[in-house]
């Protein structure tokens, strides 16, 4: 009898020394179509290939991200990825879940919604993808005054907007004009310097399966992308 209850009281000392400490991502805003699967998706293959263990949290209802995952491991490419659906409330069930993983990369919905604000409240990062458009810059004064109650509950969070889908025309710009518009908002206006704009090699990765660095590393998608990946781990680790 007592030697189960020793050999059970060593049990949970081993779990709780081999236990993580993950960090949560939060890609999100209260705008649709800004591209946040996309970065969702490309940021964690990219730690995956890092041999971190990572889990996606897909709490957007269109489970765009999970088809995509489930593309990809059927494809058998790489490691096997864990992808979930969460719905409601997310915070305690993130906050265990980082007893398990690295990194959990939680792709939260185009809205103002339970999933996004219980999600920010347990991130050590929030990522806002932001399209240079004058209806996604109108959408900033919501999620200003969102981050900001956000921050002041969540001691350890840091909220950083990139600029996603630019046009790659030179002549074009509505980045420069977005980055001088965000000045005005307190708690959204920390900019990754890394512009991702609108190329094809997005799409053409998702396709098949792949991130748009394994796609082709060489190309000006991927270059980009490897560059913002870079300062998120500069964040991260």
């Amino acid at each position: 009898m007592i030697a189960k209850m020793i050999a059970k009281m060593i049990a949970k000392m081993i779990a709780k020394m081999i236990a993580k400490n993950g960090k949560v991502i939060v890609i999100g805003t209260e705008k649709g179509g800004v591209g946040k699967t996309t970065i969702s998706s490309n940021i964690s293959i990219q730690l995956v290939n890092h041999n971190y263990e990572v889990l996606l949290v897909d709490t957007d209802r269109q489970n765009s991200l999970g088809d995509f995952i489930s593309h990809r491991n059927s494809l058998k490419i790489g490691k096997n990825i864990n992808c979930i659906q969460k719905f409601g409330d997310t915070f305690e069930s993130l906050n265990d879940l980082k007893r398990h993983y690295d990194f959990i990369v939680v792709d939260a919905g185009g809205q103002d919604s339970i999933e996004l604000r219980s999600s920010l409240m347990c991130a050590t990062l929030h990522i806002m993808p932001l399209k240079a458009s004058q209806f996604d810059l109108w959408a900033c004064e919501r999620m200003n005054t969102l981050i900001g109650r956000v921050k002041s509950l969540n001691r350890n969070i840091t909220s950083k907007s990139v600029i996603n889908m630019a046009s790659p025309l030179l002549c074009v710009n509505e980045d420069k004009e977005a980055l001088n518009f965000l000045k005005d908002f307190e708690h959204i206006n920390n900019l990754f310097k890394t512009t991702i704009h609108e190329r094809k090699a997005y799409r053409d990765s998702i396709k098949n399966g792949l991130s748009v660095i394994e796609h082709d590393k060489h190309s000006k998608a991927s270059l980009e992308f490897h560059e913002l990946y870079k300062e998120i781990s500069n964040e991260l680790l």
